[in-house]
């Protein structure tokens, strides 16, 4: 195996699978999307399926709903974008749920599904104040009508997505809900019988208990991570992801020796550098430069100088003892030292999402406890 790897702890998936289960006491739609942000989205859904399967699955696409099809997934399987029309027959050939929010392509869903002999089974997206898709709130009503026509599909949800669950200050998250209830009392009220009404993302699952409803959509804290600072976290997670690497070399250098591309590091002292075969092309940000650590030995240093491609340096002092073949830890923990994707993203301006979904295929992931 490459020297660079992410080391995907399976069993703490599960635990904070259980932890959300706990907390909630519905069913549970387990987000995948995006490759498990980051994860390895084949081997955290099977490692689920044999332990605790959740009741449903998100993801972003249908080219990811047809990858867990092909692996052998049966649960049903959500597409949380809007259905492109080329790709509607897809929908029907492997029996994915498709998201409603336009009745063109409701038609066309309909039409193909009575073409192939079934019914499809279809979720309504309401925009409650997200701005991205979905039916807003005041053509709910006749939306619902209308696909309540169309007898080759099954609206089996009714959802929308908070904006602003994950922040301390919930007054728009609990406006969205209030808005999402009317919606729901409508639909209903058309004799459309709603299976599951979802909503509740990472921030409400953690902080809005009356947005429950049928079932909760867990997505960052699925791998450990609350979604903001801000989040009040009513339930404890288990980080999944660690990013090892080794030092391939190491150099004295006096002070005053600069650093990788640009000069953008000058050594103030004489130093120890290690460099380490990880870079941008592997999800670490050049963005980062002269701003992150790395633990070395159970101690953290300074990552120095421009991030190259393929490679970065970290100043270990003047007085060290690694030496090539050392491990080197950028996320997880080491003999008491401790950076996580929270760390990282503070130090790139960013959010932990962007951090874990950064690293690149070309980095293995190693899973372990499954």
């Amino acid at each position: 195996m490459r020297p660079t790897f992410a080391e995907i702890d399976l069993r703490a998936v599960r635990s904070n699978l259980q932890a959300v289960r706990n907390q909630t006491g519905v069913r549970v739609m387990a987000v995948v999307k995006a490759n498990a942000y980051g994860h390895g989205m084949i081997q955290v859904v099977q490692s689920m399926l044999r332990h605790q399967a959740p009741d449903y699955f998100g993801v972003a696409s249908i080219e990811e709903a047809i990858e867990l099809r092909s692996a052998g997934v049966q649960l049903p399987i959500l597409v949380f974008s809007a259905p492109a029309s080329a790709q509607c027959g897809l929908f029907v050939e492997h029996e994915i749920d498709a998201t409603l929010c336009s009745i063109d392509t409701a038609r066309r869903l309909n039409r193909l599904a009575a073409d192939a002999g079934t019914i499809l089974q279809v979720h309504i997206k309401i925009d409650t104040g997200m701005g991205r898709i979905g039916i807003l709130p005041h053509e709910a009503a006749d939306f619902a009508r209308e696909v309540k026509k169309l007898h080759n599909l099954r609206v089996v949800g009714l959802f929308t997505h908070f904006a602003t669950s994950d922040e301390a200050d919930l007054s728009f998250a609990r406006k969205q809900l209030e808005t999402f209830r009317s919606v729901r009392q409508a639909v209903i009220g058309l004799g459309i019988n709603i299976a599951l009404t979802h909503c509740a993302n990472s921030g409400a699952i953690m902080q809005m208990p009356e947005s429950y409803f049928d079932m909760v959509r867990p997505g960052i804290m699925l791998y450990g991570y609350p979604p903001s600072h801000e989040t009040q976290q009513l339930l404890s997670l288990d980080r999944v992801m660690s990013l090892k690497t080794s030092i391939a070399f190491i150099k004295n250098v006096p002070e005053g020796t600069p650093i990788s591309y640009n000069r953008r590091y000058v050594t103030k002292a004489p130093s120890i550098i290690a460099t380490v075969p990880v870079g941008y092309a592997d999800g670490i940000q050049r963005s980062l430069l002269n701003k992150a650590e790395a633990i070395v030995g159970g101690r953290k240093f300074p990552i120095v100088g421009t991030i190259c491609m393929d490679q970065m340096m970290i100043n270990l002092g003047e007085h060290s003892s690694a030496t090539v073949g050392d491990e080197v830890t950028l996320i997880g923990s080491d003999r008491g030292q401790t950076i996580t994707a929270w760390d990282i993203a503070d130090w790139a301006g960013t959010i932990p999402y962007e951090i874990t979904c950064g690293i690149s295929t070309r980095v293995p992931r190693k899973y372990i406890n499954g």
